[in-house]
């Protein structure tokens, strides 16, 4: 056999498997992934040390710290559901979802999906419900062609009650304060009532206890009285005896046991006397002590009250605050529209007089025997103006500039929202005559 035959014949063989390698590589079909991209945000400045992490039907498959400038990136394998998670310190946690099952004829695309700044939240947000984070605050779905896109929808029912509009929580805030504080005083008020309602009962026995002390006492000076003019007459039926049997030395003994028994009953009458101006002044301090339990109750009512007043002027304030505010923006509305009235009748009546003076200057042409001499002729330059207005919250200021052979005039106007007026020309104080002398001429 010929050395070149075998030759040929290994060369064929190496081009055939050749052939068969290429054929065999581009019969593979290359699977792509989708690129996610974002960047952590605080207070709208990048946010460095966030920690974001991504997991594979519920495994930890990356994690990521983001830098300086707050930038993330992950390559999502096709195939599979991922939640990717949120986390900085002292921020509130978040995730989303994504849903990376596409079909299989699909697996060759490669989207790209940015999902632009990311906002961090403190957990104690007045602008956010940070509560609402427990779910995905995004989730994001293949559509169907080539792209990955938001679930719309999620998206918007997700908005609606993740954001909170301050005014109204505070407004919905105080009104839960003051009906709490309406709940508590209905309590106290009942409490309070109970209360008068033992101490008018106390009273009421204290009183009717003195009333019969004052009957007893009463009773008493009445018997005591009885004893003394029974005693008196017996002294005197004693004194008659006396002068009957004319027993001196008898007489002076009965005298003697006579005043006895007076003077006992005097001091038994000065003792019950004082027991009575005892018990007095102990009913008197009750009744003081009473009366200074009430002077504090009703302080602490009053006080109460005046704090449910001020809420309540505090409510009105709030409401009378927002209707001024109204009408401030109807007003400045109401002037806007009228500046831009007033500057398109100065732009007609621009027109206008400059119709007249062509008129004029055809109808001076027509009836002048001989043309002027052109060197007589100069040209005078017309006054150009300008006018700005400057709406603030204490003050409105209106800018003219006059222009007349290349000088400048600036004159301003300033209404205060108390009625006062200031003129300037070129920053100098002038009068209103001045002003209005000076202006009137080119503004109406």
């Amino acid at each position: 056999m010929h050395p070149h035959s075998n030759y040929n014949k290994k060369l064929r063989l190496l081009f055939i498997l050749c052939i068969f390698s290429i054929s065999n590589l581009f019969s593979q079909k290359v699977v792509g992934y989708l690129e996610l991209a974002g960047r952590a945000q605080k207070a709208n400045k990048d946010l460095s040390g966030a920690t974001i992490r991504l997991y594979k039907n519920g495994m930890l498959e990356k994690e990521l710290i983001s830098g300086r400038n707050g930038k993330f990136k992950f390559f999502v394998d096709f195939g599979y559901d991922y939640k990717l998670t949120f986390a900085a310190k002292e921020c509130v946690d978040m995730h989303l979802i994504i849903a990376a099952k596409i079909p299989k004829d699909k697996y060759h695309i490669m989207p790209y999906y940015d999902l632009g700044d990311i906002p961090f939240f403190e957990p104690e947000s007045k602008i956010v419900n940070v509560e609402k984070f427990k779910q995905p605050f995004l989730k994001i779905i293949f559509d169907g062609n080539k792209l990955f896109k938001d679930d719309e929808n999620y998206t918007i029912d997700f908005n609606k009650e993740v954001y909170v509009d301050p005014a109204a929580e505070a407004l919905a805030e105080a009104e839960r304060k003051a009906h709490e504080k309406d709940v508590q005083y209905a309590a106290e008020k009942e409490r309070r009532d109970a209360e008068e309602l033992a101490k008018r009962k106390q009273e009421s026995a204290a009183l009717e206890q003195a009333r019969l002390l004052a009957e007893q006492r009463a009773l008493e000076e009445q018997r005591i009285r009885e004893e003394l003019e029974k005693l008196k007459e017996e002294k005197e039926h004693q004194a008659a005896m006396l002068e009957k049997n004319n027993s001196v030395a008898m007489a002076k003994e009965d005298m003697k046991l006579l005043e006895e028994r007076e003077h006992k009953t005097i001091v038994e009458k000065k003792n019950k006397n004082i027991k009575t101006t005892f018990e007095s002044d102990l009913l008197k301090q009750i009744a003081e002590n009473e009366r200074e339990l009430k002077e504090i109750e009703f302080a602490k009512v009053k006080s109460e009250a005046e704090g449910a007043s001020v809420i309540y002027k505090m409510r009105k304030e709030t409401e009378a605050k927002a209707n001024a505010d109204y009408i401030r923006t109807q007003e400045f509305s109401k002037n806007k529209k009228s500046l831009v009235n007033k500057q398109i009748v100065m732009r007609y009546n621009k027109r206008i007089l400059t119709a007249a003076a062509f008129a004029e200057r055809s109808v001076k042409i027509d009836s002048q025997t001989s043309l002027p001499d052109p060197g007589t002729f100069k040209i005078s330059n017309p006054t150009n103006y300008s006018v700005t207005i400057d709406d603030g919250m204490f003050k409105t200021t209106t800018t003219i500039m006059l222009t007349t052979n290349n000088k400048t005039d600036i004159y301003k106007k300033e209404k205060y929202v108390f009625g006062m007026y200031s003129f300037y020309k070129n920053n100098t104080p002038i009068n209103e005559l001045e002003y209005k002398t000076d202006v009137s001429k080119y503004i109406k």
